[in-house]
């Protein structure tokens, strides 16, 4: 007996591979759309957003940096150098690179001989604050970095830069060195941790000791490691210009020598000497006594920082009488051979006695000079006046800043005649009443 074909089982047959041709279909379809999406996408991202990722790219891999040009030299007049700046590096700390804190500090200090809980301080509170910029050491020079490099050496950290520790970097900076250390430190000054002049020279001539700030462009690859680097222009940029001083090596370090014997001969606190050629007024040396060495500042007393020979004002005693005598002399009044009888030995003015223990004769007014007596200064500046007197004192200089490049330097002073008192003239002709500073008495006798 033949059978009849299953019509059910043919229909399920033709049902199924209906179903399994459009699952394939709607699979091929997905496909087509999902590509069609890319395609639309990488169109829009090319034509429309062209610009915007190629600037997102460029700041991934490329960042700007900042360097200063290194200071201008200070020289002596014979080119030796007193001041001057060499490279430097400086290590800090990014606290966001820095999971390990307290082993970080830890690490860092034992390196660096510092004490652990103050860099675990520093770290935590920037880490706190979001900083990405702490200085854990401040201008070493190349040998020092190396050392550190060497001692802070983690091999299995994938990181390109020196040193190969976790949120460590290093800073390109300049150090300033003063190779001759004491001498003339007043005078030469010092520049603080920026770089920026703070005393003497260095602060009078910052503007053109001072280096332009150098912008540059580095790009980096995914490592880190900078494969390219370009050089901002800056139309307006200032080079650092050197600065040669009037001052001699050899002159000053003898002046130098000569005024501490002299202080400690004469068990005083402090001294300053000055010496200048006569014929063109330019300064040899500029002694104080104490000193510092200015490639240690941060050591030194406030009071050894302070210029005497320009900043502190005295008393000149018979020092001035040769103003006194140069102003009579000028006004025709007295001759050095000229005679003056000083045996009374003191004289009166404004209720108030001058004596005077070497007028004891009649003496040449050069003799008179010799001897600085009392008497013969105070009968010659009576003999000038008031008016006279003051107006000489100014026209040496006194009362007033002689300009030399230097911060801080004091006027001296000397009272208008109208504020005077009855023995004011006799006071202020042998230097009583009155202040200068060293460098004004310098200069009136230059």
């Amino acid at each position: 007996m033949q059978k009849r074909p299953n019509k059910i089982s043919r229909s399920r047959r033709k049902n199924s591979a209906q179903t399994i041709f459009t699952r394939f279909m709607l699979i091929v379809a997905f496909f087509i759309l999902w590509i069609g999406g890319i395609g639309v996408r990488l169109v829009h991202l090319q034509i429309n957003q062209h610009e915007w990722l190629a600037e997102q790219a460029q700041d991934q891999r490329r960042n700007q940096v900042k360097s200063k040009q290194l200071r201008g030299t200070i020289y002596d007049r014979t080119e030796r150098a007193l001041a001057m700046s060499v490279q430097a590096k400086s290590l800090f700390a990014d606290p966001a690179e820095i999971e390990d804190v307290e082993g970080t500090a830890k690490k860092v200090a034992a390196v660096l001989k510092l004490k652990p809980s103050d860099v675990f301080n520093q770290l935590t509170k920037a880490k706190v604050e979001n900083k990405r910029f702490v200085y854990l050491a401040r201008k070493l020079d190349e040998d020092a970095a190396e050392k550190i490099n060497d001692a802070l050496k983690n091999t299995d950290l994938r990181k390109f830069d020196e040193p190969r520790f976790a949120g460590l970097h290093w800073k390109e900076e300049q150090k300033r060195s003063y190779p001759q250390k004491t001498l003339a430190a007043q005078v030469v000054g010092f520049s603080n941790a920026e770089d920026v002049g703070s005393a003497g020279i260095e602060q009078s001539q910052e503007g053109l000791l001072h280096g332009a700030v150098i912008k540059k462009w580095q790009d980096r690859d995914r490592l880190g490691r900078v494969y390219d680097e370009t050089e901002l222009e800056e139309d307006e940029r200032e080079l650092p210009k050197d600065v040669v001083l009037t001052i001699s090596n050899s002159i000053q370090y003898k002046t130098e020598q000569a005024l501490e014997a002299g202080v400690k001969a004469s068990n005083a606190k402090s001294g300053m000497a000055i010496v200048l050629d006569p014929k063109t007024g330019e300064i040899l040396a500029m002694a104080n006594y104490p000193t510092f060495d200015p490639n240690r500042f941060n050591e030194v007393a406030p009071e050894s920082l302070t210029n005497r020979a320009v900043q502190s004002m005295y008393s000149p005693g018979s020092v001035f009488k040769l103003i006194t005598y140069a102003a009579a002399l000028q006004e025709n009044m007295i001759k050095p051979d000229g005679e003056i009888d000083c045996r009374k030995g003191f004289i009166e003015v404004g209720g108030h006695r001058f004596n005077d223990p070497h007028a004891t004769k009649v003496m040449s007014y050069g003799d008179a000079f010799a001897v600085s007596s009392n008497y013969a200064a105070i009968k010659t500046a009576l003999g000038l006046g008031k008016d006279r007197f003051y107006n000489y004192a100014l026209e040496f200089g006194f009362g007033s800043p002689t300009g030399i490049e230097l911060p801080a330097e004091a006027r001296g002073q000397i009272r208008p005649p109208g504020t005077w008192f009855g023995d004011s003239l006799a006071s202020m002709s042998i230097g009583y009443e009155l202040n200068v500073t060293a460098l004004q008495a310098a200069s009136a006798y230059a």
